[in-house]
């Protein structure tokens, strides 16, 4: 999810389960929201929409939770 004006909703649900700061959990680019590969983690499964850090695999699959052998599992 790279921050679509129609995920908006969906931001918010997770702003409400997690904390959420701009620089650890996400970054600002050309006034997009880009998740880092620490948030992706911490949310545990995939939206299956194509996020630039992907940390599962295989990567865009919605509702995957394995996570690549490349990413450290501990937050």
């Amino acid at each position: 999810m790279q921050g679509e004006s129609g995920e908006f909703d969906s931001l918010l649900l997770h702003m409400e389960k997690f904390s959420f700061e701009e620089g650890v959990d996400y970054y600002l680019e050309k006034g997009k929201i880009i998740y880092t590969e620490h948030y992706l983690k911490k949310r545990g499964t995939c939206c299956g929409k194509g996020c630039r850090h992907c940390v599962f695999d295989p990567p865009y699959t919605k509702g995957n939770k394995i996570l690549k052998e490349n990413t450290d599992k501990n937050l």
